[in-house]
């Protein structure tokens, strides 16, 4: 089954089980512990001084490791016994085809793609260095060469339970891209995580709610964009003088996809979470901070 075609039946699915209304919001809660603590994020930071996964027990026979596998660790001098780590990865971003025109030179421009690869416990380290120590947490395996920082438990904004889309929301300031969903996911929903560009700098910040929307020149609009121009050179109206093509220019009011909440923030992108949608999300769509 082609995309167009999943996203028409999509499309069609959402349509049917919401009904115009405006925002709704339930009692609030926090994020589930999983989501908080293995979200990814992009960052410019560099970490050229790390410990790094060299091994684990079982030796060449594994190459990926999860919950309760034990691990080695070089370089590991600066840890102690109980004491947690982060495994993380730098992960390739921009190996597949762009899903809207220029993706791939903002995805780079927010800095590194950093994964989430889990939790580790120090069970020892010995005098060179190198340090045992137990998986407690896997987000995904871990495998040679991911690289530990010290655990500090990212923080959990509470979670606003929309209950219907504010499918009316005003989309208000200068909007930043959908530059990217998890996994370099087609079409994105509810519970989905989702990096945006502006970060810090755009006044990103944490537990902030963003609209989620598209407009005509939305980025993810290319395709039908590139489709509609051919239609507006060669359409005709019965009535004379009528300028379809003129009329299509026309700016739409933006078309609210859906709700989103800010976990993490950093100096040029925002991670933030899905909360609510009334219709498929792509990357390339386009989010403002919620007006109050």
């Amino acid at each position: 089954m082609s995309c167009k075609i999943k996203y028409l039946l999509l499309s069609a699915g959402f349509a049917l089980a919401i009904r115009p209304a405006a925002a709704q919001t339930a009692p609030s809660h926090h994020f589930g512990a999983s989501q908080i603590a293995c979200s990814n994020y992009f960052s410019p930071q560099r970490y050229p001084h790390v410990a790094r996964l060299i091994g684990a027990r079982g030796g060449m026979q594994v190459s990926l490791f999860t919950t309760g596998d034990v691990l080695y660790l070089n370089h590991a001098g600066q840890y102690h016994r109980g004491e947690f780590v982060r495994l993380m990865r730098v992960a390739s971003v921009g190996q597949e085809t762009e899903q809207f025109p220029g993706q791939f030179g903002i995805l780079s421009h927010m800095g590194a793609f950093f994964e989430t690869v889990g939790r580790a416990k120090i069970l020892r380290v010995d005098p060179r260095g190198i340090a045992v120590a137990r998986m407690t947490l896997a987000c995904q395996p871990a495998q040679v060469g991911d690289f530990a920082l010290a655990w500090h438990a990212n923080p959990s904004p509470i979670r606003p339970q929309l209950t219907r889309a504010a499918w009316s929301a005003p989309v208000r300031g200068r909007a930043q891209l959908i530059a990217m969903g998890r996994n370099m996911a087609g079409i994105l929903g509810a519970n989905d995580e989702i990096y945006l560009t502006g970060g810090a700098a755009a006044g990103a910040r944490l537990g902030q709610v963003w609209t989620l929307f598209r407009r005509r020149n939305s980025p993810s609009n290319w395709q039908f964009k590139t489709e509609s121009e051919g239609m507006n050179r060669s359409s005709t109206h019965p009535e004379p003088g009528l300028n379809v093509g003129a009329l299509r220019a026309i700016p739409e009011p933006a078309d609210i996809l859906g709700s989103a909440v800010i976990i993490r923030v950093e100096p040029r992108s925002a991670t933030a979470i899905i909360i609510a949608s009334r219709a498929p999300i792509l990357a390339g769509d386009q989010a403002v901070p919620a007006a109050r």
